[in-house]
């Protein structure tokens, strides 16, 4: 069946929701549905290349979606991304004169041209490439700087194909938009000086703003050589052992910035969300103050983790964990949405935040990457989970969406009221 969510998506900005109770005061509108649907699992076959694993998923703003995985036996995977009908990229297939090696399959980027891009960094070849054919690796030119290497995992992709990625210029690690600099270790930028740009597996590029600004961590992960911090080549930055820079928080002492799993939320107006404890408040911020703060969620006592996004109507999604009543749970504008007791399409959800994370667009809709239990065949398979945003509408639309929805494929949801 249909979830209904009661806790309706709010209509207030980023801007306006600085602090915890501007979430129980902003405006709302009508309530509405979700659907989840299964798009893609185990054992399927997309565009000619069975999907053997199932790591990370992506949805643009026209709703279409893509995912990356492996194809073949254990002892022959091959890395791949797919959208819902072709393969758009393959470890082994020719780019611009190499062929594509091995690549991450926990991050790539997907964009509305349908367009995708995947890193390299460890598994032989190193360096970047997309589906239209581009191919950055060790001795490349890009606008007169030769990179020498050491890519990190997680490029961007703006609309028109431009890049985003990050590399090394001899030993300074550099930002990269196309073939402009964007960042590199030794600027500052909002009062903070750049000496670490990320950190193994979970560094590089996060996300890009409508206004080719690149956001990314500086000094994240063990051994770095300073505090934490969350960085926009828009000039902004905020750093741990340092006060809040603006807004409500201004003055107030960032305590911690965590690295979530799966990257930074960040929308086409700039605005990012990140988990941080600041003055002794753990929770997700963004740049104007606090979003949401830890604590209790529809009633059950819990802690945001892992991955969080938020889109340009300042909906946010990230995941919540509690460890006494259903372990982990999708929470959207501060409400539960799905849980680990709750079933999809028949399947019961073992573990619902998966190997990827959670990508939001501006309908509203979403997809996450859980592994899920078929009952019948006792056997645990990952697949991309589209959740679809159902606007309630008027008694008259309703009969008529009533019969739509019967031709529809209707997931079945298991919900515990």
């Amino acid at each position: 069946m249909i979830i209904k969510h009661t806790s309706p998506i709010l209509t207030r900005t980023l801007a306006t929701a600085a602090v915890v109770s501007t979430l129980a005061t902003a405006p709302a509108k009508a309530q509405s549905y979700y659907e989840f649907e299964i798009i893609a699992r185990e054992g399927d076959t997309v565009g000619g290349l069975e999907v053997s694993g199932i790591s990370a998923a992506l949805i643009n703003e026209n709703g279409d979606i893509a995912f990356s995985g492996s194809s073949g036996s254990r002892s022959s995977r091959v890395s791949a991304v797919w959208s819902t009908t072709d393969v758009l990229l393959v470890e082994g297939q020719s780019l611009g004169g190499v062929t594509l090696p091995d690549f991450s399959q926990s991050t790539f980027a997907f964009n509305d041209a349908g367009q995708a891009a995947v890193a390299s960094d460890g598994f032989g070849l190193d360096g970047v490439f997309t589906s239209t054919g581009t191919a950055i690796t060790a001795g490349s030119d890009v606008g007169g700087n030769i990179i020498s290497g050491n890519f990190d995992r997680n490029p961007a992709l703006a609309d028109d194909g431009t890049l985003f990625f990050t590399a090394d210029v001899g030993t300074t690690t550099t930002v990269f938009r196309g073939t402009d600099v964007l960042a590199q270790e030794g600027d500052v930028i909002g009062g903070v000086t750049l000496t670490d740009i990320g950190s193994a597996n979970t560094d590089g590029v996060f996300g890009i703003d409508g206004a080719g600004n690149a956001v990314f961590f500086n000094n994240l992960g063990f051994g770095a050589p300073g505090p934490t911090a969350v960085v926009s080549t828009a000039g902004f930055a905020i750093e741990e052992d340092s006060p809040f820079p603006s807004g409500p928080l201004a003055g107030q002492n960032v305590d911690l910035i965590t690295g979530p799993s799966f990257g930074l939320g960040v929308n086409t107006q700039g605005d990012v969300a990140f988990r941080a404890i600041v003055d002794g408040v753990r929770g997700i911020y963004t740049q104007d103050g606090l979003l949401i703060a830890n604590g209790m969620i529809d009633g059950i006592d819990g802690a945001f983790f892992g991955a969080t996004d938020l889109n340009d109507n300042g909906s946010f999604v990230s995941f919540f964990e509690d460890s006494v009543v259903f372990n982990d749970a999708i929470v959207l504008d501060g409400q539960i949405l799905i849980t680990e007791n709750d079933t999809i399409e028949g399947f019961d959800i073992d573990f619902l935040t998966g190997f990827g994370g959670l990508d939001l667009n501006n309908q509203g809709d979403f997809v996450f990457t859980p592994v899920l239990f078929d009952p019948n065949t006792d056997e645990f398979f990952s697949a991309v989970v589209r959740a679809t945003l159902i606007p309630e509408p008027t008694s008259l639309a309703l009969l008529g969406l009533g019969g739509l929805l019967l031709t529809r494929r209707r997931p079945s949801v298991r919900v515990n009221a």
